[in-house]
């Protein structure tokens, strides 16, 4: 049923793309304006680009944190080597989860970019069968245009 559907919107589009242009439409035009327009293949892209985002927030530790704090009111001269004026605190994570949140951001990304491909696929295969649809549409047209003015 998704098929007919997927096909019928192809058909939509081709006959839309047919319509605004003068000349006739080429089957790169059309999959080239199906694949700019089509709802579900912006919708997938989109996805690819957020699953990427969170991909490369992942990667990042956890609220990292670096602070260098005095440790008492002196006047002296600002001394960084004399460990005891100053502490030095550093969010440092070693449970591992931060690597598993990766890997889970990772696959996720993956799994963006294979919905995409299968989107973008079906998509250029719907086009292109409404594409010879229409093709063999106008040739049959075509015929029964000879054969009527034959016949007169």
């Amino acid at each position: 049923m998704s098929s007919v559907i997927q096909i019928a919107s192809a058909s939509a589009l081709l006959s839309q793309a047919q319509s605004e242009q003068s000349g006739s439409l080429t089957l790169r035009d059309a999959i080239s304006k199906a694949l700019s327009s089509k709802p579900s293949v912006i919708g997938s892209r989109l996805e690819v680009e957020s699953a990427g985002a969170n991909y490369s927030a992942q990667k990042s530790p956890l609220n990292p944190l670096l602070s260098i704090a005095p440790l008492n009111n002196t006047v002296n001269t600002v001394n960084f080597g004399n460990p005891a004026n100053y502490s030095l605190l550093w969010t440092l994570e070693v449970s591992g989860r931060q690597r598993i949140r990766k890997n889970e951001a990772k696959a996720q990304l993956a799994g963006a970019v294979a919905d995409d491909e299968t989107n973008i696929d079906t998509t250029v295969q719907a086009v292109s069968l409404a594409y010879i649809d229409l093709q063999v549409a106008f040739v049959q047209l075509e015929n029964e245009a000879l054969a009527l003015s034959a016949a007169r």
